[in-house]
């Protein structure tokens, strides 16, 4: 991973400093001063990268080091988005004026002058950009509400309302105060049940096992479960043995592989959730035959899966709907666009053969500290029979 990220910091150094320095001055020493400074700041991404799957560097690191990656990345992408009116800028003639003289003479921008208005207006875009994104990723999640039809719900649990939080990546941007946050959210919309759709950490207990307090002051009729996320299984997370131990000291219902059933008015709703496929390096991955087998067809079942492509299997065993986090929406735009292409669902409620599928947002980000284009997001989904036979 590391060599791949290292690769491709550098290609947007050199190519930032290109249209910002080379193609704007001919100023032999500001070139070479320049192209220096791309080395430390290079290696910052880099060492970026590096902290959040090592637990032993500083979050100071990640925070200057992901806000720079972030930084340049947009950066280069207003320099890309100008290449158009440049390249149009090349093909037109300079403008002819004429001297007091009468003799003709060339007016306009000089050689350079084009090149460094572009570079000030691709550095007004990329401050608005990232200031956007940092206000918008630290800021209150949306609630983002959905009813949802359920195949086979009976009228007892026709309105049944699900809370949603994933992926709010504790530490090192996010901690208890947030967590705090979205458990008063939560608890102002009155669920019946809330569902961790998993990445809810990015450090081990030792570290951060009190930012999850608040998660003891969630309240729900029908209780508080929990998935793994991929995150759950990476190093810097720690023992995920630790974790779900301090999730039942909250009173959430881990369930790895497992089906709870929710009663209401003598009608029945299965609740099934399953590990994370990162959990099979960890001999630790999701089994669905022990989650969705050998249940009561005539229930509805409801499946909560991190990965929004783990809805293929889920179809194999007529679930539903499945609840799922994971692709943050894309987190920012135009990076969105691509990840649409890598998930069944990117954001909202779509469909997969006979089973819904619904991925939220999330509440957190991962990497650089923006979101653009894709606010953070707490779902909120009212249950409601299908009346499709």
């Amino acid at each position: 991973m590391l060599p791949a990220v290292a690769g491709f910091m550098v290609l947007v150094h050199l190519y930032v400093w290109w249209r910002l320095v080379w193609s704007a001055t001919a100023h032999p020493p500001t070139r070479v001063v320049s192209l220096l400074a791309l080395v430390p700041l290079t290696l910052l991404g880099v060492l970026s990268v590096r902290a959040l799957l090592a637990v032993s560097f500083p979050a100071w690191l990640a925070w200057t080091g992901f806000l720079w990656v972030g930084t340049v990345c947009y950066l280069a992408f207003w320099l890309v988005v100008l290449e158009i009116p440049r390249a149009v800028g090349t093909l037109l003639p300079l403008r002819r004026g004429t001297a007091g003289d009468g003799t003709a003479r060339r007016t306009g921008t000089g050689p350079r002058t084009r090149p460094r208005v572009l570079s000030i207006v691709a550095l007004l875009a990329t401050g608005a950009t990232v200031g956007y994104g940092l206000h918008s990723a630290l800021g209150t999640p949306n609630v983002h509400e959905a009813e949802i039809p359920v195949r086979g719900l009976a009228p007892g649990l026709s309105g049944l309302r699900v809370a949603v939080l994933s992926d709010t990546h504790l530490w090192p941007f996010l901690g208890e105060e947030e967590v705090r946050r979205a458990v008063e959210i939560i608890n102002d919309n009155d669920p019946d049940l809330v569902v961790l759709a998993g990445d809810l950490v990015d450090a081990p207990v030792e570290r951060i096992g009190d930012d999850v307090a608040p998660l003891a002051d969630l309240r729900a009729e029908h209780g508080v479960v929990f998935v793994t996320g991929n995150h759950e299984y990476y190093h810097s997370s720690g023992d995920l043995e630790s974790w779900t131990k301090r999730l039942g000291e909250l009173g959430v219902r881990v369930l790895r592989n497992e089906r709870v059933t929710v009663e209401q008015e003598g009608a029945r709703l299965d609740v099934a959730g399953v590990n994370d496929a990162a959990g099979h390096a960890h001999g630790d991955g999701p089994d669905y035959e022990a989650a969705l087998g050998g249940r009561d067809e005539d229930v509805p079942v409801v499946l909560v899966a991190h990965t929004p492509a783990q809805v293929f299997e889920a179809v194999e065993y007529g679930v539903d709907l499945q609840i799922s986090g994971h692709t943050h929406g894309g987190q920012t735009v135009p990076l969105s666009y691509l990840r649409a292409r890598e998930t069944p669902v990117l954001s909202g409620l779509g469909r997969v053969a006979d089973t819904r599928l619904y991925v939220t947002n999330g509440a957190g980000f991962y990497g650089p500290p923006l979101r653009v284009g894709v606010p953070p997001q707490i779902g909120l989904l009212t249950l409601r029979p299908d009346p499709a036979p």
